[in-house]
């Protein structure tokens, strides 16, 4: 239901700005991404799409007493309010460069938003270490996900740096390259530049916390409008050339995700670990 939600209302944000059938195709790409499925199970990709997008749609109508509870909202559903920190700076950024100096007042509502944001990050820890007693309550759940005798957290980051190994640092970089490329094409402007800059700073921060395990494909489902890199292709078309290209969209997607269903999510005697 959550996903349901976050889908329409992802629709109606994109169509604001770029018209429907830009938020028609980048939707259906959303929803048909490799692990896209997973918006159908009890994992909490499906209520933080949903609260990520209502953040963005709250902030993008400057609707700041809606954001501040949102990301409230968030940072009880996953950890990831730290990468709406430099969302929102672009945000401010954005409108001081198109309205100019903006007043006092605003600047000290939009200033202590960010630290709100900034500190909601510690209210699950806090919450955790409370019911729990235990003040390390959230650090030793997180550990316990590490199925391998390494101990240490190890991340994309290292990955890309070989730090951790340099087997995957072409596969990460091309990623990285790939992602910044998408939200900095001249036809990206028909998204928000709130879109734009989550896209990065979402990205930016699997980098670098999160640890170099399939879920990256799951976690990546937040990127939102990276999933569909051609934002204008076909935009001006006839119908049916559109048709074409949503069908298209379609057919990869699945295929893409029944890969994705069969490698990473069915458990069988070859895997046995989480997607």
């Amino acid at each position: 239901m959550a996903s349901t939600v976050a889908l329409v209302l992802l629709y109606r944000l994109l169509a604001r700005h770029g018209g429907r059938y830009v938020a028609l195709v980048t939707t259906t790409a959303v929803s048909a991404a490799p692990a896209g499925a997973i918006l159908q199970t009890s994992y909490t990709e499906g209520l933080s799409l949903l609260l990520v997008v209502l953040v963005l749609d709250a902030l993008s109508r400057r609707r700041y007493g809606a954001v501040a509870a949102w990301v409230l909202l968030l940072a009880l559903t996953r950890p990831v309010v730290l990468a709406l920190v430099p969302v929102l700076l672009v945000h401010v950024w954005w409108r001081w460069r198109s309205e100019g100096p903006l007043p006092h007042r605003e600047l000290l509502r939009l200033g202590g938003l960010v630290v709100l944001t900034g500190l909601s990050f510690g209210l699950w820890p806090l919450v955790a270490a409370v019911v729990t007693g235990e003040p390390n309550a959230y650090l030793l759940t997180q550990g316990a996900w590490v199925l391998t005798e390494e101990r240490s957290w190890q991340t994309w980051l290292g990955q890309l740096l070989g730090v951790t190994g340099a087997s995957l640092a072409a596969d990460v970089a091309v990623v990285v390259l790939l992602v910044v490329a998408i939200v900095l094409q001249p036809a990206a402007r028909v998204w928000t530049p709130e879109l734009r800059a989550w896209a990065v700073s979402y990205g930016a921060f699997l980098l670098v916390t999160a640890r170099p395990t399939p879920s990256i494909t799951r976690y990546a489902l937040l990127l939102l409008v990276v999933w569909w890199p051609f934002p204008t292709l076909g935009r001006r078309w006839h119908r049916a050339g559109q048709a074409a290209v949503l069908a298209g969209v379609l057919v990869v997607g699945l295929l893409l995700q029944h890969a994705w269903l069969e490698s990473s999510f069915v458990l069988s005697m070859r895997r046995t670990a989480y997607p």
